[in-house]
């Protein structure tokens, strides 16, 4: 077998691995993940087998994708991969119950969960937003920053280029169309109340969504209006730190599983 950096010419064999793990990620959400960060696979000749991405974000690094075919389950692929991008800095990653006690021995420690909310929201509440200009990103850079304790004005490039950014006094929400589904991430805000409304303003146009969610107020209301959680919380879970980053208080929302 062979291990390899992972191009966009690999995305529709990255699509393979997910549907056989039944992950549903589109196109251009794999291209997203390797234009902004990289990607290495395993292949058993010229078939992929096993995935990861690596994004880094001045200081730390986000580990996703850790997918391996079904045929190759249980052969030290997912442990080789993950251990190919850990260098001697920060990492980090969200976990389900599964992947866990892998990332346990290789020397991640959770620190939080978050659970994963998918339906259609009720179309109302909010208001406070508009939709982000160019002008806007120092403020929403800055902002996020403060909540993930590292600056990614890459990541928010690339959310204002592809989806629907929208601004408020108190905080920033993203949103893409993934597969019918529209996923509402990241979710930053200095009040709760304010997070609540960002939610709100971004599923407003929408049907189908999906976030996933810190255990806050935010979780508590979308509890409330009826959207269901789905499948079993991830822990979010870190190594070389005895915590992540930034003030997490203002962090409701991660972009996705896969960049944190």
């Amino acid at each position: 077998m062979e291990l390899r950096q992972l191009t966009v010419a690999d995305v529709p064999a990255c699509m393979k691995v997910a549907a056989d793990r039944n992950w549903a990620h589109s196109d251009r959400t794999w291209r997203f993940l390797l234009e902004l960060g990289t990607g290495w696979g395993v292949f058993d000749g010229d078939e992929l087998v096993g995935t990861t991405v690596v994004t880094s974000y001045s200081g730390i690094s986000a580990i996703s994708m850790v997918l391996v075919d079904s045929r190759y389950g249980r052969q030290g692929i997912g442990g080789e991969l993950v251990s190919h991008v850990l260098d001697s800095g920060v990492s980090c990653l969200y976990a389900t119950p599964y992947g866990k006690p892998l990332y346990e021995r290789l020397g991640f420690h959770s620190v939080g969960k978050v659970t994963t909310y998918s339906g259609v929201y009720p179309r109302d509440g909010g208001g406070i937003s508009r939709p982000a200009e160019p002008a806007d990103l120092p403020f929403v850079v800055a902002l996020d920053a403060e909540a993930f304790g590292v600056e990614r004005a890459a990541l928010w490039e690339g959310l204002m280029a592809c989806g629907s950014v929208r601004v408020a006094d108190s905080g920033v929400v993203a949103s893409t169309l993934t597969n019918g589904t529209t996923m509402i991430g990241p979710v930053v805000s200095r009040f709760a109340a304010d997070a609540i409304a960002l939610v709100c303003d971004a599923a407003a146009r929408a049907g189908q969504v999906k976030v996933h969610l810190h255990d806050d107020w935010v979780a508590r209301h979308v509890r409330a209006r009826g959207v269901s959680t789905v499948g079993s919380s991830c822990d979010l879970m870190v190594r070389n730190a005895s915590d992540v980053p930034g003030d997490r208080s203002l962090y409701h929302a991660p972009v996705s599983m896969a960049l944190g």
